[in-house]
C-alpha cells in the first residue's frame, strides 16, 4: 500500500550496501562483525526482519560467508518506506551477491521476491504478493525488465498486460544471471 494515500501501488526502491571484511581493517584490537539493515519497518513482529536472517542463512550457505560475523555489513533502503514485506529478500540477497563476487548489478533490472533457505545447491525464490503493481512501477520507473518468481509468473500474471519484459525465475542463480554483469576478461595482446 502507498504510504500516503493507502491505494495498492508498487514502489520501486533501491538499496545500497557496504560490506567490509575484518581482516581488512587496520586495527589492533579484536572487532566484532555486524549485518544491519536500515530503510525497513522496526519490530520483531516484521515480516522483514525474517528476510534479514533468511539473506544472512543463504549468503552463509552459498558462499561459506557470515556477514553478520566476519564482515562489518550494512544494507540501506535509502528513501525507507518503511519496508516490511518479504518481497525485498532477494533484493538483498542480489546486492550482497554482487558485492561477494565482484560483479556490477545491471541497473535496468527489477526484481521481487521471497528469499528461503536452499536444499542442496537450490536457493528457492517463492511467490509473493502485489505482483501486478510492481511490474508496473517497474515499467512506469523505465526499467527493460522485471524478474519475478517463477510461480507468480505462471499463476499470477498474463505478460500481454506489460510493454516490459517479465522473466520468471525459481532460484536465487536464476535471478543472478538476469542481474549481475560478467565482467570481461582483459585480453593482454601477445609481444614477440
Amino acid at each position: 500500500r502507498d504510504p500516503y494515500s493507502g491505494e495498492m501501488t508498487g514502489s520501486v526502491l533501491g538499496v545500497k550496501a557496504h560490506m567490509v571484511e575484518i581482516t581488512e581493517l587496520p586495527r589492533s584490537y579484536p572487532l566484532k562483525g555486524y549485518y544491519t539493515v536500515t530503510g525497513v519497518a522496526k519490530g520483531d513482529q516484521s515480516f522483514i526482519s525474517d528476510s534479514i536472517a533468511k539473506v544472512r542463512s543463504v549468503i552463509l550457505q552459498k558462499y561459506g560467508i557470515d556477514i553478520a560475523q566476519d564482515y562489518l555489513t550494512h544494507l540501506d533502503f535509502a528513501q525507507s518506506y518503511g519496508v516490511d514485506g518479504p518481497s525485498a529478500g532477494v533484493t538483498m540477497a542480489i546486492l550482497l551477491c554482487s558485492l561477494i563476487e565482484g560483479k556490477p548489478i545491471r541497473q535496468d533490472v527489477a526484481v521481487t521476491g521471497e528469499i528461503n533457505l536452499g536444499v542442496g545447491d537450490s536457493i528457492q525464490i517463492t511467490a509473493v504478493g502485489g505482483v501486478y503493481e510492481k511490474i508496473k512501477a517497474a515499467e512506469a520507473w523505465g526499467f527493460k525488465k522485471v524478474v519475478i518468481p517463477k510461480k507468480n509468473y505462471e499463476h499470477s500474471i498474463d505478460v500481454k498486460d506489460y510493454k516490459i519484459k517479465v522473466v520468471a525465475a525459481a532460484t536465487l542463480d536464476d535471478y543472478l544471471k538476469e542481474c549481475l554483469i560478467e565482467k570481461p576478461t582483459l585480453k593482454v595482446p601477445i609481444q614477440t
